[in-house]
């Protein structure tokens, strides 16, 4: 007799009548073990879940399992007993892939895998370990997960790891078949009959887990607000197998159900709802060599590993406001103050100079409070600071190179401004001289003979007595002249009001520029020029360094870094 759960082998004869005897005078052999020595470790005692795994044992073309498992032996008087060899351990996966991505952050991320695995299992038989004449409700056949051993999925080096049953009922469904590379697993739907299963059918076991795993985030910002993360990580197919059992089993990926290209449309857009990321790509593949799992490698136990592999990119929408564009804004009032008078854009420019320190903090760029390097936005927050403290020492020197011109020039305007209220007088009394001489003209005293005004002719105009024997002037001379004379008395009397009043004797173009010192216009026209030059510097400037930027981080050289 083999029992496929106990593995007992058991020899048994009724009776042995010797010489003759009479049936009365039987010699009872009671059973006999094979071997006869013992049955060292039996196999029986450890078919629980907590053991394994248990290797299958051939089946024939009928669906019937072959005994295996027991060395061939052979008692006298008995016929020898032949066993097959066990099979190695081949573990079906049906499907693969990345359930939902739960949480994203800085620090740590939480992905959640199903996996769905079929095996076979030596005490997994029909009608000895599972009873399929009774078992089958409900259109399925299902076990009690724990009275049997079934890989366990873990994850390798994370911070938690949890596994479930994807249902929520911890069996282990019954299938017929395991599958192939062109067909799935078939389950059991319908009760066996003794003409539809042989004895001894061997069946098959699945489970369909979920696995929600937390690993640390290993984010490199350095492009951040456009950057892509590469989400990795590892987990045991099949976890706390012993060294001999591992070398003997194995995981096929060859399953309609299954693709290493990962998921793709409408399934990767669905593993993230949240709007901070956007999925690219997500795949789950046997581990390689390049596995993330350190166990895995460690315990040569790659076989038994697969890898997932997700990335994401980051919506840059809500960052590329809340950072580049202050900071560009920053840059644009930065060049227009290179525009404004030193004193202004000293002002100006410390205040950019204080708002630009602010950013320098992580927090403010949006970046993660322990972010190391120097980050894409940062690199750029520091070269607008930079900018805004070279111009900030040129502006300091512009203003000591300045310092005290506007006091001599104010000094200068305070001497002229009497000379051109005098000159002004003198004009008014050339003006009522002339009314005097124009016909019906009311007698006002005159000025003195040596007083004269320029017209905006260009021409003197004598004002006073008229020289001895000099003919009397013609009235429509003396109505023309005095016309001409009146723009200019105009003038003197409106500019004898401002603050800063043209030349009164008509030099130059009668500019601010005539009320400043000679020497105090070199150092005026020395600051102009480095003005002139700060404003056609800048723009430049800026479109070097952000190109430089550009090339630093997205030309390769920071990932190498």
């Amino acid at each position: 007799v083999i029992d496929s759960k106990t593995l007992f082998v058991l020899g048994y004869e009724n009776t042995e009548v010797v010489g003759g005897k009479k049936w009365e005078d039987k010699i009872l052999n009671p059973p006999r073990q094979y071997p006869e020595m013992g049955s060292g470790r039996i196999e029986a005692v450890y078919a629980t879940a907590a053991n394994g795994p248990h290797l299958p044992c051939p089946v024939n073309e009928a669906g019937q399992q072959v005994p295996c498992g027991v060395p061939s032996t052979q008692h006298p008087g008995q016929p020898l007993l032949n066993f097959e060899a066990e099979q190695d351990l081949v573990i079906q996966i049906s499907r693969l892939k990345v359930n939902a991505l739960k949480a994203v952050s800085s620090a740590q991320f939480t992905v959640d895998v199903v996996v769905t695995l079929t095996w076979a299992s030596k005490y997994a038989v029909h009608p000895c370990g599972i009873d399929l004449y009774r078992g089958v409700v409900g259109g399925e056949a299902v076990v009690p997960a724990k009275d049997w051993w079934r890989p366990v999925v873990a994850a390798d080096g994370a911070i938690s790891s949890q596994e479930r049953f994807e249902s929520g009922n911890p069996v282990l469904q019954v299938h017929r078949t395991a599958g192939n590379a062109t067909h799935e697993p078939e389950p059991v739907t319908q009760p066996c009959t003794q003409e539809l299963c042989p004895w001894r059918a061997q069946v098959y076991l699945q489970e369909k887990m979920q696995l929600e795993m937390t690993f640390v985030s290993d984010f490199n910002v350095n492009r951040f607000p456009f950057d892509t993360q590469v989400l990795t990580g590892s987990f045991f197919l099949a976890d706390k197998i012993s060294p001999g059992m591992a070398r003997r089993t194995s995981f096929s990926f060859d399953s309609p159900g299954y693709s290493d290209a990962g998921l793709d449309r409408d399934d990767l857009e669905g593993i993230y709802t949240k709007s901070d990321w956007t999925p690219r790509s997500a795949v789950v593949r046997p581990s390689s060599s390049s596995s993330p799992g350190a166990n895995c490698r460690k315990q040569q136990l790659l076989h038994l590993c697969a890898d997932f592999e997700i990335h994401l990119e980051r919506v840059a929408v809500g960052n590329v406001f809340r950072v580049l564009v202050p900071a560009f804004v920053q840059m644009g009032l930065t060049t227009l103050a290179a525009l404004q008078p030193a004193a202004t854009r000293l002002q100006v420019l410390a205040l950019g100079a204080i708002a630009t320190a602010a950013l320098l903090q992580p927090r403010s760029l949006g970046l993660p409070a322990d972010t190391e390097g120097v980050p894409f936005v940062m690199a750029l927050t520091i070269c607008q600071l930079a900018v805004v403290g070279l111009m900030l020492v040129v502006t300091g020197y512009q203003l000591v190179l300045t310092a005290g011109v506007d006091r001599r020039t104010a000094e200068l305007c305070s001497e002229r401004r009497a000379a051109l209220v005098g000159e002004w007088k003198a004009a008014f009394v050339a003006k009522r001289a002339l009314e005097e001489q124009l016909p019906g003209g009311a007698h006002q005293p005159v000025a003195p003979a040596d007083v004269s005004l320029s017209l905006s002719t260009g021409e003197p105009l004598g004002a006073g007595k008229e020289q001895v024997g000099s003919p009397p002037a013609e009235p429509v001379s003396l109505l023309t002249r005095a016309v001409l004379a009146l723009p200019a008395l105009m003038h003197h009397a409106n500019q004898s009001t401002l603050p800063k009043p043209t030349h009164p004797h008509g030099e130059g173009s009668m500019g601010d520029s005539d009320w400043i010192r000679a020497e105090d216009k070199v150092l005026l026209a020395r600051s102009g020029k480095i003005d002139t030059r700060m404003a056609m510097m800048l723009p430049p400037l800026y479109i070097l360094l952000v190109s430089l930027l550009l090339g630093l981080y997205w030309g390769g050289a920071m990932d190498r870094a």
